[in-house]
C-alpha cells in the first residue's frame, strides 16, 4: 500500500516521464504486432517499471507498429532506454529477416543523435585538443564503402 507521500512522488515521476515523451519522437503508447506475453515478459515489464525504463520497440520512428523481431511472429529483441535519453533517439529499425545474420532473428538497430564535446589531454605537456567531427568527404567515402559491401552481401 502506498503512503500518501510515496503516491505524490510516483505521480510526479509519471508526469516528468510524460513530459520527456512529449519532448521527443518517442510515443507514450507502445504498439506491438506480437500480442502474446509469457512469464519472462511479465518479469521484464516488472523490472522496467521498477527501474523506470521503457521499451523503445513499437514507439519509435522507424518501428511505430512494433514489428516482430523473431521468426516474423514474436518480439524477443528489445531496445530498452531511460527517459533521459528519449530526446537523443532518432530511429529504431527492425529489418527483414536474413539468414546471413541469424537463424531466426531479424537485424535490429537503434540510432541516437548526441552532441558531445570531449577534450583530449596529452599527459606529457597538458596539451588539450578537441575531438573534431568527421570531415564530410570522409563520411561520404565511408558510406560508399558500406553501400558496396551491402551490395556484395545481397
Amino acid at each position: 500500500m502506498f503512503h500518501e507521500m510515496q503516491l505524490d512522488d510516483f505521480c510526479n515521476e509519471l508526469n516528468q516521464d510524460r513530459y520527456l515523451f512529449d519532448q521527443s519522437y518517442i510515443s507514450y503508447t507502445r504498439k506491438s504486432l506480437d500480442n502474446s506475453v509469457n512469464n519472462y515478459g511479465y518479469k521484464l515489464i516488472d523490472f522496467l517499471k521498477t527501474n523506470n525504463l521503457y521499451i523503445l520497440n513499437g514507439r519509435t520512428p522507424g518501428d511505430n507498429i512494433g514489428k516482430p523481431t523473431c521468426r516474423n511472429a514474436s518480439t524477443v529483441d528489445y531496445f530498452i532506454c531511460s527517459p533521459g535519453l528519449f530526446d537523443s533517439v532518432t530511429e529504431l529499425c527492425v529489418d527483414d529477416f536474413c539468414c546471413m545474420y541469424s537463424d531466426v532473428h531479424c537485424p535490429v538497430y537503434v540510432t541516437f543523435n548526441f552532441n558531445c564535446y570531449t577534450p583530449l589531454i596529452n599527459s606529457e605537456n597538458n596539451d588539450t585538443r578537441n575531438v573534431r567531427s568527421w570531415e564530410n568527404d570522409k563520411k561520404i567515402y565511408l558510406s560508399r564503402i558500406l553501400i558496396r559491401i551491402n551490395s556484395i552481401l545481397y
